[in-house]
């Protein structure tokens, strides 16, 4: 679990700091099998990373995929907080 964190971060760290691009291939790789939080994540990193390589429509394809994503689980959130309609009217 440790080491999984110590990974993580030095992802972070090489993507953010040192501009790196460096995991595009497996972050790609990772999306199909990704939950929501996960996808979030590996769609901002892309971003990021695409980003550092001067590709301007990688980093707005996976800003968009995230926004997306976005809508999509505020749209699930909004239909379970939704009262039951009883089928009453007043």
């Amino acid at each position: 679990m440790l080491q999984l964190m110590v990974e993580d971060l030095t992802q972070l760290y090489e993507i953010m700091a040192n501009k790196s691009s460096a995991y595009i291939e497996d972050m790609e790789a990772q999306l199909d099998d990704a939950d929501p939080a996960t996808k979030h994540r590996l769609h901002y990193l892309l971003s990021l990373q695409y980003a550092n390589k001067g590709d301007k429509k990688g980093a707005a394809r996976y800003t968009e995929l995230d926004s997306k994503l976005f809508e999509e689980l505020e749209k699930e959130s909004a239909a379970e907080q939704a009262p039951a309609d009883s089928g009453s009217s007043c």
